[in-house]
């Protein structure tokens, strides 16, 4: 058999390659996987290289012309994989550092929750509205706690409340502005290590969830101990009115999660939910942004927890508007991605 120079060279690479991969998977630095892509495969191209009608006659098999267009297809999809492989990198990378702003955010709260508290209201804030000031107090007014997030926002608001409210209100800082998602995971972990509430309610700051409809959650919960998260739906019997391009906006979100994620609500993207004690070690927000809404919605799915929904009196009347389609289609994309590749 007559060899060119480069076809000796890649043959001594991928003998190379081989052994270095075995070496690895002995130290455990490669998984198997690892192990049959790196060393399997610089085995297989040398292989190749002294028998080139073996490519080809596999080639030939799975109904490709030649080994050569076997060599590109099987080289896209690893390329597709090492893709997918950094990209989880970069995720679990982003939540530990999550994690830790987290973990610095707690331990500088502010204020205090008196153990005779059963629900706790987990409030995420970014703009510096004054209105959340009055929203506390109607809380507060039902012997509710409070715990109020400022995700970032370096504004004098995180300072008015501390000094305005001295009880069963506590204020959190995020050092910046890491998303809703990561705001409401800070308040659960508050509530959870800090607290002994076993509700937790989660309440947008915007001016559209409404206070009394708290108790509603509440009553269902009280009746239903079986039940550990409990939606508030926008479509059921007894729930306000929603402008009609919104609704049509909703329902292609409905059908995209009861299609994906299997799940039965009538509303999949609304954020006033109720999450009992014993769910919050599964209820783990892991997903910053709003996303986190259908992250909540398939951990419940693929954990198994009870769910229910409840009907709630949503306003809009606010100056809100709401998720548009391209973050919509974003939040379909992580969704997607998250329940197929991410481990």
């Amino acid at each position: 058999m007559n060899l060119t120079v480069f076809q000796l060279v890649l043959l001594v690479i991928g003998f190379v390659f081989f052994l270095v991969s075995i070496d690895f998977f002995k130290a455990k630095k490669f998984t198997l996987a690892h192990l049959l892509l790196v060393g399997g495969g610089s085995a297989f191209i040398a292989w190749s290289f002294l028998y080139p009608w073996f490519l080809n006659n596999i080639a030939h098999t799975i109904g490709l012309a030649n080994g050569a267009d076997l060599v590109v297809y099987t080289s896209l999809v690893m390329v597709v994989w090492m893709f997918l492989g950094l990209y989880n990198r970069q995720i679990k990378s982003d939540i530990t550092l999550t994690d830790l702003m987290r973990a610095m955010t707690i331990e500088q709260a502010r204020g205090s929750i008196d153990d005779n508290i059963q629900t706790v209201v987990v409030i995420p804030t970014h703009h510096q509205d004054k209105k959340v000031l009055t929203l506390i107090r109607d809380i507060l007014e039902y012997n509710h706690g409070v715990i109020r997030v400022d995700d970032g926002h370096n504004g004098d608001l995180y300072q008015d409340i501390a000094t305005k409210y001295k009880e069963n209100v506590v204020v959190l800082r995020h050092p910046r502005n890491m998303g809703q998602g990561a705001a409401l995971q800070t308040g659960q972990k508050y509530a959870k290590e800090y607290t002994k509430a076993q509700y937790i309610i989660h309440f947008d700051s915007d001016g559209q969830h409404q206070t009394k409809d708290i108790q509603t959650f509440i009553d269902y919960a009280d009746h239903n101990p079986d039940i550990n998260i409990i939606f508030g739906s926008r479509f059921l019997p007894g729930s306000g009115k929603i402008p009609r391009v919104r609704a049509r906006h909703k329902m292609i979100q409905l059908y995209f999660m009861k299609l994906f994620v299997w799940i039965d609500l009538s509303d999949t993207n609304n954020g006033f939910r109720l999450v009992r004690r014993n769910a919050l070690d599964d209820i783990i927000i892991t997903m910053n942004d709003y996303s986190h809404a259908s992250e909540i919605e398939t951990i419940t799915i693929h954990k198994k927890v009870p769910y229910a929904e409840v009907p709630v009196d949503i306003l809009y009347n606010t100056n809100q508007n709401g998720q548009n389609l391209r973050n919509s289609i974003n939040i379909a994309k992580r969704i997607i991605y998250r329940n197929l590749f991410f481990k």
